[in-house]
């Protein structure tokens, strides 16, 4: 009997579960035990034959990951026979797996896989014909992996040898159903993320509605000169002075009128250059400009009726417009 077998290298999965909480690489090895049947082994000249034979084997494998590992194993494949009227006819064989596995872990302990690859086998055959013969043959197979616990899992497996033999001895296809364990090596289950709680406090300042301040030549004092952009008295602007104090993180749109009296360029001129002026104010008393807006409609929205005196006071006016925002500072 020649005493050296032949193995493909090839990838696989790993055995045992696999799950996105552990490890991703490690080495396992185990045992595996089961029945084999030689499926061509006899024919019809022999009145009696053994093809199902106990079988067994020792595997050892590497996991790249959740999906892949490959493994090595040694498989017993037993001794069938067969009887003929002028005698027997034996074969015993073994043979070397390497395989690819692919696999998809269903649950934290189940997983399920695939695999391919290749076997080396040799095979010592007596009785009517002795002979000694080795080869190599495709090999493929389904299997099923429980984990027990980290380190420990079992699996079932059913594999496919194509071809054992050669034209002396005769070929057979082999069918193997095994149980087996297997043992991680170099397995530690990542740690689970503990999580901390912060006390966090939050002081929010009430909202406040948006705040609108007009000042027109009916107010009893009147800020601005007549036919000018000069600020005669600023008391009619502290009311919103002390709004766009009180809330820092608020803006201020300042909108220039007119009447409709004049040329509507001169009108849109002046309506700018007052909004301007009480901008200046505001920025003097330490309003940072960033939050001042400033325009200039002319005499293009009135509100009352240019043609009385009344209307026209009504119209000659400036609007502000302040809007408060949500301010919030979190502390630990």
């Amino acid at each position: 009997m020649k005493k050296s077998l032949l193995f493909v290298l090839c990838c696989g999965v790993p055995l045992s579960h696999a799950v996105a909480d552990v490890s991703d690489n490690f080495w396992y090895t185990g045992i595996d035990i089961g029945q084999g049947h030689y499926a061509n082994g006899g024919n019809e000249a022999s009145y009696d034959s053994a093809r199902d034979r106990l079988a067994g084997g020792l595997h050892l494998g590497y996991q790249f990951n959740q999906y892949f590992s490959t493994e090595l194993a040694y498989q017993y494949l037993g001794k069938a026979y067969a009887n003929y009227n002028h005698g027997q006819i034996s074969a015993e064989f073994q043979q070397g797996v390497m395989s690819a596995r692919l696999g998809y872990p269903i649950t934290d302990n189940l997983y399920p896989y695939l695999k391919g690859g290749g076997a080396g086998w040799m095979g010592d055959v007596k009785g009517l014909n002795n002979v000694d013969t080795d080869g190599f043959s495709p090999v493929f197979g389904a299997g099923l992996s429980y984990a027990l616990t980290d380190n420990l899992a079992l699996r079932a497996e059913y594999q496919f040898t194509q071809s054992l033999g050669d034209s002396a001895s005769g070929f057979s296809d082999h069918h193997l159903a095994t149980v087996g364990v297997s043992w991680r090596f170099g397995f530690a289950p990542k740690p689970t993320p503990v999580i901390q709680e912060k006390l966090v406090e939050v002081i929010v300042e009430k909202p406040v509605e948006v705040k609108t301040y007009v000042v027109s030549g009916v107010n009893s004092d009147t800020i601005f000169a007549h036919n000018s952009s000069q600020l005669v008295s600023t008391k009619p602007l502290e009311k919103t002075l002390a709004f766009l104090t009180q809330y820092p993180a608020s803006v201020i749109t300042i909108t220039g009128h007119s009447d409709s009296t004049g040329p509507e360029k001169y009108n849109q001129w002046m309506s700018e250059r007052r909004a301007q002026s009480v901008a200046d104010f505001f920025i003097t008393k330490g309003i940072d400009e960033a939050r001042i807006n400033v325009l200039g409609r002319g005499e293009a929205e009135p509100i009352a009726d240019n043609s009385t005196e009344m209307g026209r006071a009504m119209n000659r006016r400036v609007e502000m417009v302040v809007q408060p925002f949500e301010i919030k500072s979190p502390t630990i």
